[in-house]
This record gives C-alpha cells, structure tokens and sequence, in this order.
C-alpha cells in the first residue's frame, strides 16, 4: 500500500519489542525502515517521509509538530539516527591499513570504533572542518583540525592531503578566504 500525504489524526508510530520501527495507519499496520526530511535545509520541520527497507515511500506527513507525543518522540529518535553526525573530540588510535583505517575515537556521543574504506572517505574540503564516513556511511565530524592536540593531529596526517598539514593554518586560511569567508563586504 503506498500513501501520498497522510492524515496525522490516523497514524501511530511505534517500535516493536524487537526495536523495528512500525506505524499504525487508519487501522493498518506496516513496518517502516527510516524516516527522513525531503527538504532537510531549507524546512527541516515539516514534510517528513517514512520509506521501505527498499527506500520507496510509503507515507509523507506535512506537519510532525501534529503528531502524539509519542508518535512524535519515535519520529525524533528515528530523524536522529539518520541526520546526527557524532563530532570526534579526541583520537585515541588510527591505525592504517593499505588505504583503508581502523579508528577509535571520543565523540560527543561517547566512544565510538570504526573503519574508513579509504583516504578519499575523509573529506577536507571545507577545512579546519573534517568530514568523515565510515564503511557503514555513517559520518563523523573533526569540527577544527586545528584544535586537536597533537597527538590526534599525528594520528590522522598520514590520511590528509599534504598542503593541509604542510602549510597548517596558512593553507586553511587561505581555502577558507576562496570558499567567500574571507575579509568581509567593504
């Protein structure tokens, strides 16, 4: 059964005892595997889509402020799980294998281990921020290089592109002037 717009008077979301994400709507149950946001920049609070493990949509609701309480927390864990990027404060352990790496670091989530497929999954392209996926494509986030204590930075600079642990904040001051952070409207 698919579903265009739904009507939040008639639907229940739940987890069953196995955790499994599942709705009630108008009367029917059906699972459901994730819950994301179609406009997650511009309206982020509004038009959330429930999807199938095949990532067809089964059902969208315009307004989720509407939904029961319950509902909605389900919905705000669900939104979470999908859209939260853990930010990495320290770096315990990088080790390298090949082009791949095996990391163990503390975020502001907790601890967290995970490998990274390859060196081109550590983007540095808005840096000082690091953006990081892992071999799950879940992202992480190193928000300033340059705030890591040494030993983090030691850890990671074999992984990143030469300019940027060469020419350290130079280099990063001058990408971050490129991108139009630079010296402000005269």
């Amino acid at each position: 059964m698919a579903f265009e717009l739904m009507d939040v008077r008639d639907l229940k979301l739940f987890r069953d005892e196995t955790g499994a994400l599942r709705m009630t709507y108008r009367g029917e149950e059906k699972h459901f595997y994730k819950v994301i946001r179609n406009f997650p920049k511009t309206n982020p609070g509004h038009f959330i889509s429930f999807l199938d493990e095949e990532g067809h949509e089964i059902g969208i609701i315009e307004d989720p402020s509407t939904l029961d309480p319950a509902s909605h927390a389900v919905m705000e864990a669900a939104l979470r799980e999908v859209y939260f990027v853990p930010t990495i404060y320290t770096i315990r352990s990088v080790r390298i294998e090949g082009d791949a790496s095996s990391w163990e670091v503390d975020t502001d989530d907790g601890p967290r281990s995970f490998r990274v497929k390859a060196r081109e999954d550590i983007s540095t392209h808005d840096i000082p921020l690091i953006l990081i996926t892992d071999t799950q494509n879940k992202k992480y986030r190193i928000e300033d290089y340059d705030e890591l204590d040494p030993d983090g930075k030691a850890q990671i600079n074999d992984l990143l592109p030469r300019e940027v642990v060469r020419l350290g904040k130079t280099y990063r001051s001058m990408a971050r002037m490129q991108r139009g952070g630079g010296f402000g409207r005269l």
